[in-house]
């Protein structure tokens, strides 16, 4: 049966209807609140980051300086060519304090300056090898070797020798020979010293067993 052109039209206006889509509003309040959590993060967290590390390391992104607070006698000089002060001394990385007694230097090495040991300290026949690798500390006259290699022989019970060398580059070094003294073979079984190491910042301590006095 033929269907008249104006209920054609009135029954496809009425299926356009029930068939239209609203899309619903998206919820934007969490991508609004992560938005200001990252904000927060870097204007509050990134900074206060930035500020204790400048504190740890300097400005210069070098470890600062700890400073010893104990026997001034342990001091070691920083400036020993003279003409020290304040700011010359801070300047090359190293501690200001004027001492108590005549004697000890007023600027002097921090306790955290040097060489660290990696891999822990060998035994050798004769005594100990150590592989050391600078610390993120200022040089203090340049040209600073970043590896560099101890040997510490016990030769004989008044005779101690310690090498620093660098285990890449092989140098010249006066033959055995014409030093014209004894040739250790073998470790000392009595020496008179003592020797103390520490491994951050890498150290050698040797003292006296009669008095327990530093050399």
């Amino acid at each position: 049966m033929y269907q008249k052109q104006d209920d054609y039209d009135e029954f496809g206006d009425q299926s356009l209807m029930l068939t239209e889509y609203r899309p619903r509003r998206k919820n934007r309040r969490p991508v609004l609140i992560c938005f200001c959590i990252l904000v927060v993060f870097l204007t509050i967290v990134i900074p206060v980051a930035i500020v204790v590390s400048n504190r740890r390391h300097g400005s210069s992104g070098f470890v600062a300086p700890e400073c010893p607070s104990a026997d001034e006698r342990e001091r070691v000089d920083c400036y020993p060519e003279g003409g020290a002060s304040q700011s010359r001394c801070e300047a090359r990385g190293c501690c200001w304090g004027q001492p108590s007694t005549q004697g000890p230097p007023s600027c002097f090495y921090p306790v955290n300056h040097g060489y660290e040991l990696v891999g822990g300290l060998q035994r050798t026949p004769l005594g100990y090898k150590a592989a050391l690798r600078r610390l993120n500390t200022p040089a203090m006259y340049g040209g600073d070797m970043q590896n560099i290699e101890v040997t510490v022989e016990i030769q004989q019970d008044y005779r101690l020798h310690v090498k620093v060398s660098d285990p890449k580059r092989p140098r010249y070094e006066v033959p055995e020979a014409a030093l014209k003294r004894p040739l250790a073979t073998t470790l000392a079984e009595n020496p008179l010293y003592n020797l103390t190491f520490t491994s951050n910042p890498f150290s050698l301590k040797v003292t006296r067993n009669s008095t327990g006095a530093t050399m």
